[in-house]
């Protein structure tokens, strides 16, 4: 009876140590699903911000622009006037005031070249960030429809086995299932083999009584860490 008791009850450790490591397995497609989305947001927020210079850029080019085209407008206003003034005086003021804003058409001329130039330099820019972004986010669509993939996969595996290790359940004692659960919950590996007439685990000597016990293939749990003791040297594959 406690050789069978044994086998069943091993036979449900390992086989929730495969649900484990399913969990752990869909756990890290997720982590990296994850990762995933936040790539496309960051890669999606850059290319926003270079869209945005470009658009800052060209609000300064139609400035300027503007600005130009007031000053020709003045010049072209004072032109027609210079040409019916009758007073010497009206003239050289006249002369002076364009005087004044060809000066002004000089610089702003530059800086609106200088503007076209950062504007254009923008919009390359701005055209080599887009094609670099559909082709990383292509590359990361397509990695995260493999995950989900993966995800899906794992899900599915581990609802099956959740319905398998109800019969495995079945056959092993309340106490001891209880007591297993409970330590389940706690570590990773809540039952251990007795090594060196040792807990496996943390290493607390078994006491020559409870060794007795665990020799005829019983279960006890370890005096330091609690961990379900037994002893069977081929018990776990």
């Amino acid at each position: 009876m406690n050789d069978q008791l044994l086998a069943s009850f091993i036979a449900l450790v390992n086989f929730d140590q495969k649900i484990r490591a399913l969990q752990d397995e869909r756990t890290m497609f997720s982590s990296l699903r994850v990762s995933i989305d936040k790539q496309k947001l960051l890669l999606t927020h850059e290319l926003e911000a270079s869209k945005n210079l470009v658009h800052d850029f060209k609000k300064d080019v139609d400035k300027k622009e503007l600005a130009m085209k007031i000053l020709d407008q003045q010049e072209t206003e004072k032109k027609r006037r210079l040409e019916v003034v009758t007073s010497a005086k009206e003239y050289t003021s006249l002369k002076s005031e364009i005087s004044v804003i060809n000066e002004r058409q000089h610089i702003d001329e530059q800086a609106l070249i200088e503007a076209w130039d950062v504007l254009d330099s923008a919009q390359k820019r701005y055209a080599a960030d887009h094609a670099n972004f559909q082709k990383k986010i292509d590359e990361l669509t397509q990695q995260a429809q493999e995950l989900d993939h993966k995800i899906e996969t794992a899900t599915h595996e581990i609802d099956e086995h959740e319905k398998q290790r109800l019969t495995l359940v079945s056959l092993v004692p309340s106490e001891l299932l209880d007591n297993y659960e409970h330590m389940r919950g706690q570590v990773i590996n809540p039952v251990v083999r007795v090594i060196n007439n040792s807990c496996s685990a943390c290493f607390y000597p078994v006491p020559a009584h409870d060794l007795a016990i665990l020799r005829k293939g019983k279960f006890l749990p370890c005096k330091s860490c609690y961990r379900i003791l037994f002893i069977e040297d081929s018990a776990f594959e």
